[in-house]
């Protein structure tokens, strides 16, 4: 199969080359009224071709490069997704393990131990083993909490415009113009409240990345690969958090089969 980039490539350099010689032999050889037009079209058409293939070239270049850059995202946040369960597994275990050598002895302790340990060496994400039957009820828990994550953020933001609300009503007369002293309260008041509305939207989305961000997009890794392609209306741009985050993981969550 014939390379599009190398025609690409091939043909810039074929209507560069061509130009240059429509050029040198115009200058060597001028044409006469009946010719030029003709050297004049062909020089047109490829310098046309030159700069169409040029730009195409480097929309295929850009494109190939974000598709990279978002598959090595993609990679790194599963491979932190996996980190994160293996921790959580272990910190289980050490918990486990702990409490049975204080209550139990060695023979029990062992027990446990060849219990809990297949899960850890099988060389398979801990979200891989999970049935789907386990795997829905943690995403419609994880949902529940992004919801609430959603509902503290929206309460924030009408705090904060309620507050503003009430201080600016208190210096804007309805009546008259506004005096300077009061122009520099109310330039006073917005300023703040901007900077209070900014200051919650930054702690949202920070507490979002730092608890929801990477969980979100392992489940939905790992819930389009257990049910294969969805239809359009099946898929959600993770780039924001969002109740429409919830909504899609848990539509996708509730139609895995037990």
């Amino acid at each position: 199969m014939v390379n599009p980039d190398l025609l690409i490539s091939v043909g810039i350099w074929v209507s560069g080359v061509g130009m240059s010689a429509v050029g040198i032999e115009m200058t060597v050889r001028p044409p006469n009224e009946q010719s030029k037009w003709w050297y004049r079209g062909i020089f047109i058409s490829l310098g046309l071709m030159f700069v169409g293939l040029g730009v195409w070239q480097f929309d295929r270049a850009d494109k190939e490069s974000k598709r990279q850059a978002e598959a090595h995202q993609q990679e790194q946040l599963r491979n932190e997704g996996n980190l994160k369960f293996v921790q959580g597994q272990l910190d289980s275990i050490s918990k486990v393990l702990g409490t049975l050598s204080s209550n139990s002895n060695s023979s029990q302790t062992l027990a446990a131990l060849r219990a809990v340990l297949p899960t850890i060496t099988s060389g398979r994400p801990a979200i891989e083993l999970m049935s789907n039957k386990q795997l829905r009820i943690k995403v419609i828990e994880f949902c529940k909490q992004l919801r609430e994550l959603v509902e503290r953020h929206r309460q924030q933001q009408t705090q904060v415009s309620t507050q503003e609300q009430g201080a600016m009503s208190e210096v804007m007369p309805f009546d008259r113009a506004l005096t300077e002293e009061e122009r520099k309260k109310a330039n006073k008041i917005w300023s703040d409240y901007t900077q209070r509305i900014s200051d919650v939207e930054i702690r949202f989305q920070r507490e979002y990345e730092d608890q929801f961000s990477v969980s979100a997009r392992m489940y939905r890794d790992e819930l389009l690969r257990r049910l294969g392609p969805q239809p359009p209306e099946m898929t959600h741009p993770f780039g924001w958090a969002s109740s429409e985050v919830a909504e899609y993981l848990e539509r996708l969550a509730r139609k895995l089969p037990d």
